[in-house]
């Protein structure tokens, strides 16, 4: 538009209009308030949902930090558990190792053993099955 000049001057005073734009320009006026108070209203209440929002986020984040603190606090705790299970599984490892090497020990002495004593045997009975065939010996010969 155009610049208007400050000197201007206009006046309505005596028209029939000026009743009407004076109730018109207060109806305006009007509404402007009531649309002002609508969004003083509406931005309050954004305030105020925001600020709900922004507390409940911080428990959210209290929560979490708490859970996170508990997780850290336990996941230190299973990592000490999981190298004690660890040390217990090598102790009973070796533990195994010895054992079967003790077993190993043993059953090869057995087997030692019992061959011996089987040759023994074998050697006895063939005596005794010698002399049983001789004839200045008696026909029954007792074992001890």
């Amino acid at each position: 538009g155009e610049d208007v000049d400050a000197e201007a001057t206009c006046s309505f005073a005596g028209s029939p209009l000026c009743p009407q734009f004076f109730e018109t320009l207060s109806d305006l006026g009007g509404d402007i308030d009531a649309e002002l108070t609508e969004e003083i209203s509406y931005r309050d209440e954004n305030k105020r949902v925001c600020e709900e929002t922004v507390k409940r986020m911080e428990i959210d984040i209290d929560g979490w930090d708490t859970h996170i603190e508990f997780c850290s606090k336990h996941g230190a705790a299973l990592s000490a558990r999981i190298t004690e299970l660890k040390e217990t599984i090598r102790a009973i490892e070796m533990g195994y190792k010895e054992a079967l090497d003790q077993y190993e020990e043993h059953r090869t002495y057995c087997e030692k053993t019992i061959k011996e004593h089987k040759s023994a045997m074998c050697g006895s009975i063939r005596v005794k099955t010698e002399l049983m065939r001789m004839d200045s010996v008696p026909n029954e010969i007792w074992d001890c």
